[in-house]
Formats: C-alpha cells, sequence, structure tokens
C-alpha cells in the first residue's frame, strides 16, 4: 500500500453541495482509482472553504493550490 502524498480538500459546505461538490468528490475518486492514485492521493470532504459563490471549491495540500467553481467533465 503506497503512503498518502496529497491531499485534495473538497468544500462540502451547503453553497459548494448545491453547486455540485459532491458529484466533484465522487468524480475524483473514480478517476483516482482508475489511475491507480488511490492509495497516493486522499480526498477529502470539508466543511466550508470560503469563497462559496465561488463553489465548488478545492484544495490540494501540501501543494497550496486553490480551485474554484470545479465542474465535472
Amino acid at each position: 500500500m503506497a503512503e498518502v502524498r496529497t491531499h485534495f480538500l473538497v468544500c462540502t459546505g451547503g453553497g459548494c453541495i448545491a453547486s455540485g461538490s459532491l458529484e466533484v468528490s465522487e468524480a475524483v475518486r473514480q478517476e483516482l482509482r482508475r489511475r491507480g492514485l488511490a492509495d497516493e492521493v486522499a480526498v477529502i470532504e470539508t466543511g466550508c472553504l470560503g469563497p462559496c459563490v465561488q463553489g465548488p471549491v478545492a484544495l490540494v495540500y501540501p501543494d497550496g493550490v486553490f480551485y474554484q467553481k470545479v465542474g465535472v467533465a
């Protein structure tokens, strides 16, 4: 089993859920499994991350990359 090296935090505050954050979270998990990276990247659903009008929002740690208006392709 690989060591988790990256955390993908997905906001699940009310505004982000209304904008589709739960679908984003599931799509990211599926893609990580498909690529064999599910053991290396932890997808974590969080409370509000701040800019609700820009939701869904996500944060990649430890890289410090913040994504806004994340969608499922």
